[in-house]
């Protein structure tokens, strides 16, 4: 006796092509969320629906909302060129470098100058931090050429800290 399958239907790949074509009307921040949602239906689409051609349209949808989100994220942030600067011998100068890691450094001479250019809305660090028990340190930031945090600081191993992000410059 011949067994019979179950009916097999298309509506997983009807659901994730409705849902597909809506999330290009959403507004930009929420398509990472239609992303998530629409991840498993295209998958249960390619397992349980009887034609593949829905199930392909909805990946087609999911890509192009892949691509405008990855676009959304990094539009708006511009590069800006970032300077920083210590004045202070023998001191421990940490920065925030063009990743957002953090570097430690000795300066043993009297000036420290580090360029790199950096993303916008990168949060940056710079801090001295003299080795002597009667010393002067100065610690500047720098964007595009225009000094946005300066701090000094003297005494006894004297810490001079600074830091904004780069986007700051027009607000000052």
């Amino acid at each position: 006796m011949k067994q019979k399958l179950p009916k097999r239907s298309n509506t997983f790949g009807i659901i994730a092509t409705i849902l597909g074509l809506t999330a290009f009307m959403v507004p930009r921040p929420l398509l990472l969320a239609c992303l998530v949602t629409l991840t498993p239906l295209i998958a249960l689409s390619f397992l349980r629906d009887r034609t593949k051609l829905l199930s392909f349209m909805a990946t087609s949808l999911a890509l192009g909302l892949l691509y405008l989100a990855i676009q959304e994220k990094d539009k708006g942030v511009s590069m800006y060129e970032v300077k920083y600067e210590v004045n202070g011998k023998n001191c421990l100068i940490e920065y925030t470098d063009a990743t957002g890691g953090t570097i430690q450094e000795m300066n043993e001479s009297g000036i420290w100058i580090k360029k790199m250019q950096m993303k916008g809305d990168v949060f940056i660090h710079l801090s001295a931090r003299s080795k002597d028990s009667t010393s002067k340190v100065l610690a500047v930031i720098f964007v595009n050429d225009k000094p946005i945090e300066v701090e000094s600081a003297s005494g006894a191993y004297a810490t001079a800290s600074v830091s904004c992000q780069p986007q700051d410059v027009t607000d000052k």
